[in-house]
């Protein structure tokens, strides 16, 4: 529009004057005194303008009014509705709407006559459309059928439902107009058509008439200047007059009559129903309460429907939390929960990718960024987000993270912390792609301009301006409820990730126990148990065969003349021969047995529920395979053997091991590779 409201000076927001379709009577604070009238009073009351200012107010009001009023006001600023008044005038019964405020130290009454033509027509008008209205389950069709509805009880000839964004733009969602060349449905009007001051305005009182934009201001007398008053802000009636820059905006936009009905949401201020009329108009005042009481019910139906959208929305973000949760037990890597729900959770926020970011692992499904993109991404959140719960963003090329990634064709991009540990944040990421849209927008070019830094390029006019912006670097704005929704996601994956991890640290654990216990029970260079290990199986083996009665035995050996190969050949291929004869022992022995390395090239054989004979022809075997194999290097060996069955009741380890140490000592003695069988009692060297 050619000029805003926007910037207003105090003589333009308070004017000493009203519209003329009703008068005003500016009162003391106590109601005791009349300070100034409007000057069409005795065309409107019937009062001359010196009478009423040197009558006391019981006479103009009546006691009865009078009293109503002030007890109305004495603990609220307006009356909670208009008065409905008889009141004769010039002879005659005239009805009156009379409404009251309080305004700086003074009681504003003001008074419009009322007419009873056509409200009988109104009331099944009315009613029909309330039944129609209350029976809408589409927001869309409602709030087309809501301005229709205006349009029948206003007969206005164009009715606008407008939205308002973040910015206080609006946008023209819903129309009627009785002039297709003139329709305004989907163009977009700058913030500053109705700025802040003007809304706070609209929170006061959500109704504005203006039955004719080109009708003289009714002055107040005498002026508040000759009072030594301030000029009146008369916001909560309905007679305020024009400022200079809104009459001039009206006019521009060829408009000679106007309502305007605010719609309240539950923190500011939703939209704005306006209603024009392309000559003057007069509405009654019950066309105008039936408008509003339209506005309202539709509106609350709206927000009603909005609510069960909503709750649909958040009943399946609980039931995808619900089957997540199911995963707990089963403890499924991230990855795989990702893989399995992703499209569901993408459908759900209408995203294009999400992102799983955690203890340096990246996971992802649909269309996101690289990996390493995504850890940097993930970097600067942790950073730069702070102790917010999340960040959300719907144009990241205006962001930091386009100089810092390829964000390709992703352009909004919602954030969430994964509550895993206090000094190591994971993140949740949804992507949304960039969206090609079109705004047309009506007004100057450089009110427009103040409003957007995208390229305007005018296409049309129709009595005004029009400029079509186009944005292709942007993506839908992510919703507050989405916005919670994604952090009670967050907290679900955060439970399912750090149960996957405990789960990991305990199989780690568990790995890194058997690792252990391998490496102080196992002999490092031929991988068999080692001393430590057989003493413990030894002394166990000991314990069942006293309690349990059945025999045990242990063979002990080395490698003859086994200094000589380290001597002739060197320790790594004495090694290897101790590596290779512990395999081919170990390949001849039963499950059951047990094989060890006691020590140097000694080895130790438990043959458990071996008697004695049992273990010697158990040696004799051993003996005899070993003097077969060829050794790489060396070639053959053969070995000593001690056997020794355990005297039940009698023997400890050290007493059973040094039997067989004799026995194998003589069979060294006696030639060397042969089998020697221990005596039950120990020799006295």
């Amino acid at each position: 529009m050619a000029n805003s409201i926007e910037g207003q000076s105090a003589s333009d927001i308070r004017i000493d004057g009203i519209q003329s379709f009703g008068c005003l009577i500016r009162f003391d604070s106590l109601l005791q005194e009349v300070l100034q009238v409007s000057v069409n009073l005795q065309e409107k009351l019937g009062i001359s303008i010196d009478k009423a200012l040197t009558s006391a107010p019981k006479d103009i009001l009546g006691s009865k009014l009078q009293q109503r009023i002030k007890q109305s006001l004495s603990n609220n600023l307006r009356l909670s509705a208009a008065l409905i008044i008889n009141r004769q005038v010039l002879g005659t019964y005239q009805r009156f709407y009379v409404m009251a405020y309080r305004s700086d130290d003074s009681i504003i009454i003001e008074f419009e006559p009322l007419s009873r033509s056509g409200e009988q027509r109104l009331m099944p008008i009315v009613n029909e459309w309330l039944s129609r209205l209350a029976q809408v389950q589409q927001i869309e069709l409602l709030q087309q059928m809501l301005v229709q509805s205006i349009q029948a009880v206003t007969g206005y000839d164009r009715v606008l439902l407008c939205q308002f964004d973040s910015h206080w733009n609006r946008t023209a969602i819903a129309e009627v107009c009785r002039n297709p060349s003139r329709s305004l449905l989907n163009y977009r009007f700058p913030a500053s058509d109705i700025p802040a001051q003007v809304r706070n305005r609209y929170v006061i009182q959500p109704l504005r008439n203006i039955p004719d934009v080109n009708a003289q201001i009714v002055p107040l007398t005498p002026t508040s200047a000759d009072l030594d008053l301030p000029q009146l802000d008369l916001t909560a009636g309905m007679l305020r007059a024009l400022s200079p820059h809104h009459q001039r905006y009206l006019r521009e936009i060829k408009v000679a009559a106007s309502l305007s009905i605010a719609i309240a949401g539950e923190q500011q201020l939703w939209g704005i129903l306006t209603c024009h009329h392309f000559t003057a108009v007069e509405v009654s005042a019950a066309e105008r309460d039936a408008a509003f009481n339209l506005v309202q019910m539709a509106t609350q139906r709206m927000f009603l429907l909005q609510a069960r959208q909503q709750a649909t929305f958040l009943q399946q973000v609980l039931d995808s939390r619900e089957l997540l949760s199911t995963e707990r037990d089963k403890v499924v890597q991230p990855k795989a929960l990702l893989e399995k729900y992703g499209k569901n959770w993408m459908q759900l926020f209408n995203c294009s990718g999400i992102a799983l970011l955690y203890h340096d692992q990246v996971s992802c499904t649909g269309e996101t960024l690289d990996s390493y993109e995504l850890d940097i991404v993930g970097k600067w959140l942790s950073e730069h987000n702070g102790n917010k719960v999340c960040w959300a963003c719907d144009q990241l090329s205006n962001s930091p993270l386009d100089k810092l990634v390829n964000l390709r064709s992703r352009a909004g991009l919602l954030a969430v912390p994964l509550p895993i540990e206090q000094n190591q944040s994971g993140w949740l990421l949804l992507f949304r792609n960039a969206k090609k849209v079109q705004f047309s927008w009506v007004g100057k070019k450089q009110i427009i301009e103040a409003e957007t830094s995208n390229p305007l390029h005018r296409v049309e006019e129709r009595g005004y301006e029009i400029w079509v912006e186009t944005i292709d670097t942007e993506a839908p704005r992510w919703s507050v409820k989405e916005q919670h929704a994604a952090q009670d996601l967050a907290e679900d994956l955060a439970v399912a990730i750090t149960v996957h991890q405990i789960s990991r640290l305990n199989t780690e654990l568990q790995r890194a126990n058997k690792q252990l216990k391998e490496i102080a029970h196992t002999d490092t260079l031929t991988k068999i148990w080692n001393r430590y290990r057989m003493e413990l199986a030894i002394d166990a083996e000991l314990a069942a065969a006293e309690r349990y009665g059945h025999p045990c035995s242990i063979l002990l050996f080395d490698v003859d003349r086994f200094k000589s190969v380290n001597d002739t050949y060197g320790h790594d291929v004495g090694d290897q021969v101790l590596t290779r004869l512990a395999e081919e022992v170990q390949s001849k022995l039963r499950i059951s047995d047990n094989l060890g390395r006691w020590g140097g090239e000694e080895f130790i054989v438990l043959a458990s529920h071996n008697s004695l004979e049992e273990a010697i022809a158990l040696a004799e075997r051993l003996r005899q395979h070993i003097e077969t194999v060829e050794f790489k290097t060396v070639g053959k060996i053969t070995v000593s053997i001690g056997v020794a069955e355990a005297i039940p009741g009698k023997e400890s380890r050290r007493r059973l091991f040094e039997r067989a140490d004799q026995a194998m000592y003589r069979a060294k003695q006696s030639g060397r590779n042969r089998v020697e069988a221990a005596s039950t009692e120990l020799s006295a060297s």
